[in-house]
């Protein structure tokens, strides 16, 4: 199972993590690993001892771990839970990893010379159409693609079943941002062809050294009885692959005739759904890390940590509370708008859908002004709790 982890601290050859769920958990040291980074790990990876805490991190991991419970609960923060993988095939191929509001949580960049597509990208909690045509932008830029050209895409969904236990919900919630991407492509020249796939898929491929996409394509030409060339397809271009597999009609890879495929694809416009297509863990035992907590003995600078941490949850709440009262307000407010047109005698229909839409614009901007006044007030009151526990925390002997 993959999950979300931020690095606490690097000593020698092992990590320590802090998962999304609170776990500090210890892992095998990787290339490029910084602390404070944050990470996708596979939960095999962890080191099976019986404590991973070090020095102070218990009381450290209590405090993020109130951070975090308060944030999430008052809803201010988004869960950084992955809900969906969603792999892009175009000329390279990069796999975006989404909450359930379609919000990215991060990118993994599969081929090594396409790094500089996450380059000074402000991705972390946008959304998902919008991070995808800007990496669109930047594959033009650099001369991956030219969108004066014909191109062609393959996105490639795998719903996270650890989160998502519903398929055609975890579908619909992508649905809005999929019809975005597909309009935002399309005005790029860019065609875009929509599939889904397995978590086992997503093992199955990693194993194969291809993309998703390109091995969703693989294993539904096998169960059709076509034999498809592995090492071609992934050397070949996206729209080369593309202009054989009719995803929707028949495949005709390798100048092979078939019957339909029956690969499920994610429901787009019409509401339809079209038809188409080791890590070995190093042995470690106890004594090879510090499991010491280093006595701690100073109990006032932890009881001060603690009310430190509840103080905080008051305010944070009283931030919250605010937040939703201007909402309902301009909620409110708007409704009542609303209700005037629709009444007035004097305007056509036309007028009053276009004066309703401008105020349904107006409102939904403002309710993100007032989130994002919040969150700022929200985070500078745990700016300040976290200074108070890092200077607290050296007097712990």
């Amino acid at each position: 199972m993959e999950c979300l982890g931020v690095v606490l601290q690097i000593k020698d050859n092992k990590a320590y993590l802090m998962t999304d769920s609170c776990e500090v958990v210890c892992i095998k040291k990787q290339p490029g690993m910084y602390e404070g980074m944050e990470i996708i790990f596979d939960y095999s990876e962890k080191i099976n001892i019986s404590n991973t805490f070090i020095k102070y991190s218990s009381v450290a991991a209590a405090v993020a771990a109130v951070f975090i419970a308060v944030m999430l609960y008052i809803g201010l923060l988004p869960s950084n839970r992955i809900y969906a993988y969603i792999d892009v095939d175009l000329n390279t191929n990069w796999q975006l990893m989404v909450d359930k509001n379609n919000k990215v949580i991060d990118i993994k960049i599969n081929d090594s010379n396409s790094k500089f597509l996450i380059e000074d990208l402000n991705y972390k909690s946008k959304p998902l159409d919008k991070v995808l045509v800007d990496m669109v932008e930047k594959l033009n830029q650099n001369g991956i693609i030219d969108l004066s050209s014909k191109n062609k895409a393959l996105i490639t969904t795998c719903l996270n079943k650890d989160e998502m236990k519903d398929d055609n919900q975890g579908c619909k919630n992508l649905e809005s941002s999929f019809r975005k991407i597909k309009d935002e492509l399309l005005n790029r020249n860019i065609e875009t062809y929509f599939l889904r796939a397995e978590s086992k898929d997503r093992k199955l491929a990693a194993d194969s050294n291809i993309s998703v996409g390109r091995y969703s394509i693989y294993k539904n030409s096998i169960e059709k009885g076509i034999n498809i060339d592995l090492e071609k397809l992934k050397q070949n271009n996206i729209n080369e692959i593309l202009e054989k597999v009719d995803i929707g009609s028949e495949l005709n890879m390798d100048n092979s005739n078939t019957d339909q495929s029956n690969q499920s694809l994610i429901p787009m416009d019409d509401g339809k759904e079209n038809k188409g297509d080791k890590k070995g863990n190093e042995h470690y035992n106890s004594e090879d890390i510090d499991l010491s907590l280093g006595g701690i003995s100073d109990i006032d600078a932890i009881k001060s940590i603690e009310a430190a941490n509840i103080e905080t949850q008051k305010v944070i709440q009283a931030i919250q509370q605010q937040v939703n009262k201007d909402i309902a307000y301009e909620t409110e407010k708007a409704n009542k708008e609303i209700s005037k047109i629709k009444q007035d005698p004097n305007m056509s229909i036309e007028q009053k859908n276009k004066k309703i839409k401008q105020i349904e614009s107006e409102l939904i901007n403002k309710i993100d002004q007032i989130k994002k006044e919040g969150n700022e007030k929200a985070q500078a009151e745990l700016s300040k709790l976290e200074k108070k526990a890092k200077d607290l925390l050296p007097q712990i002997k």
